[in-house]
């Protein structure tokens, strides 16, 4: 294996560790709805002035118990004003369990629906933030460890490749002498 590959496994071990210890499981909310942001003209056109078409229920979901069909639009998941798929996203991962009401436009009126939002496990990061600064910290630290060692390491090298020269050279003379010989 090359310093280079070495460097690159090491590297790759230590990002395995931090990104493993970094994360833990968490139950999220989930209802079960596939869903497209919406352009300027389609707000329009369906009469609302924000919200996420449905563009698909899924079978047995929370959104397909509390009644939720494709073509409408979610305005609102618990008090919270919905604008895209992420703002709903978060609004609903942070509520697993729970009941909450969703407002949403069906044929240019506005409809009330409750959902009990299924749990569903998911990854989160523990610590983003001090994670990112300790990892960028020990990128630091792995890169100058590498220029402290990496002339040793560079010479290790070639004290190796001497040494198998030598090696070679010798096996070349006895190969010559044991041709002579025969």
């Amino acid at each position: 294996m090359t310093l280079k590959q070495t460097r690159y496994l090491f590297f790759t071990i230590l990002l395995i560790i931090g990104f493993t210890t970094a994360t833990e499981k968490e139950i999220k909310g989930w209802l079960g709805v596939v869903v497209e942001d919406m352009s300027p003209a389609m707000l329009i056109a369906l009469g609302v002035e924000n919200g996420v078409l449905v563009s698909d229920v899924i079978i047995n979901s929370p959104a397909a118990k509390a009644g939720l069909k494709m073509g409408d639009v979610i305005v609102q998941v618990a008090g919270k004003r919905i604008v895209n798929y992420a703002g709903l996203q978060e609004v609903v991962a942070e509520r697993p369990g729970e009941v909450v009401e969703i407002v949403i436009v069906r044929r240019l009126e506005e409809h009330r629906l409750k959902a009990e939002l299924a749990r569903r496990a998911g990854i989160k990061d523990k610590h983003p933030k001090e994670f990112s600064e300790g990892l960028q910290e020990l990128m630091r630290n792995l890169r100058r460890f590498f220029r402290k060692v990496e002339p040793q390491l560079r010479g290790q090298q070639e004290n190796y490749q001497e040494a198998l020269d030598s090696l070679q050279a010798q096996i070349e003379k006895l190969q010559d002498e044991l041709e002579r010989l025969r």
